[in-house]
């Protein structure tokens, strides 16, 4: 059995009512969601560690509860992962905006797929606010960025979960791409 179709028993088993859903799926992902976790606080060293295994935790807290999520799939659990990472990044830097007291919350260096020209970094809540603003305009755009950036999932994996092609998959991703950089005041 692959990984993909081990997800997808897995989820089942869960929505069927099996305790040990939660566990093995955990079991499952969890190198993966660390390592999208790592990712994104790759440029925190000094926090790193700590925080990779609290996103991660956190997400998946998020994820396993049976009476509000009624999986209905892989490509559910992904899309419901890149918004629960989401989430949790945005809470943790809304937390250290409040701790320290700066307005501009916590910058992070937008990973190489997402990054703007200069590489400057940009405020994790300005691009969630952004989000946000695409998601209105464009919700199918939203989801792939969000699958491509917090969930970690390469344009092939995206198009997989989105049932559409990787040729639409990077087109949406590159007009979502610039259409972020106008928003975040970089166009």
């Amino acid at each position: 059995m692959t990984r993909k179709s081990e997800v997808t028993q897995v989820l089942n088993d869960i929505r069927d009512g099996d305790a040990n859903g939660s566990s093995r799926l955990f079991q499952l992902v969890y190198d993966e969601l660390r390592s999208i976790a790592h990712h994104h606080l790759r440029n925190d060293p000094a926090r790193e560690l700590l925080q990779t295994t609290a996103v991660v935790h956190e997400a998946y807290l998020k994820l396993v509860d049976p009476a509000r999520i009624a999986w209905q799939g892989r490509a559910h659990f992904y899309r419901t992962a890149a918004r629960a990472i989401r989430r949790v990044l945005v809470d943790q830097a809304r937390r250290q905006s409040t701790v320290k007291r700066e307005p501009e919350g916590c910058r992070i260096a937008l990973v190489d797929s997402l990054a703007f020209h200069n590489g400057t970094p940009v405020d994790i809540l300005d691009l969630h606010h952004a989000l946000e603003k695409l998601s209105e305009a464009h919700p199918r755009l939203a989801t792939v960025v969000e699958l491509r950036y917090f969930a970690g999932l390469n344009q092939r994996e995206t198009a997989e979960v989105l049932d559409t092609t990787a040729k639409r998959v990077a087109g949406d991703f590159e007009f979502a791409r610039a259409w972020l950089f106008q928003e975040l005041g970089r166009g």
